[in-house]
């Protein structure tokens, strides 16, 4: 497998972390165990302030895998309190709507989709960090409305179709969400004509 340098999101170490406690689950070598963690320890040691918060090779990433691993059983601990400072740090980005790409590797949409994965598992609880979490996955709801809409903006359509599906299955904002899919799918239809 190959794995970019320096790159600790999906497109990286995190994507090989995850590949490592597959097969150590699946072939039941305590060595390959060994390594997964290993690797996992290495990425969070490699966590900081100065960490692009991408899917492909930042935080976004790191916290779906992290959310992956404690989900399925892998590793074991509480994501509220393990991710807790990524969430502060994309917390931080949503609230200052800087002018970033739009995709799910790279940009909004990636957050989207980490805000998705964090919420899937607990989108019923009433907890403090839930509510704080749904509360920025309306204003990043409210973001992408704004870049759906603006004609200068880059954007793939169908990035945002997929992500604005999977933020349905929250049932957080659903009216803007139906809304957002909506103006989608009319502008894929202006595409394909």
């Amino acid at each position: 497998m190959e794995v970019k340098e320096h790159c600790l999101g999906m497109e990286g170490a995190m994507r090989e972390a995850i590949t490592l406690f597959h097969e150590a689950r699946h072939t039941k070598v305590p060595a390959q165990q060994a390594m997964a963690e290993q690797t996992l320890e290495k990425i969070l040691d490699q966590c900081d302030a100065g960490l692009s918060f991408s899917y492909a090779d930042g935080l976004c990433g790191i916290g779906v895998g992290i959310e992956y691993l404690l989900q399925e059983g892998y590793v074991d601990g509480d994501a509220n309190e393990v991710l807790s400072h990524f969430d502060a740090l994309l917390f931080r980005i949503i609230t200052a709507r800087p002018a970033i790409d739009t995709s799910i590797a790279h940009g909004m949409l990636g957050i989207a989709y980490y805000l998705y994965y964090r919420l899937k598992a607990q989108s019923t609880s009433d907890a403090p960090q839930v509510l704080h979490l749904k509360e920025h996955l309306i204003y990043l709801i409210d973001w992408m409305g704004d870049a759906l809409q603006d004609p200068a903006k880059d954007k793939n359509l169908y990035e945002f179709w997929f992500i604005l599906v999977l933020l349905l299955q929250l049932d957080v904002f659903n009216a803007k969400i139906l809304n957002l899919l909506n103006y989608c799918g009319k502008e894929i239809a202006l595409w394909k004509k």
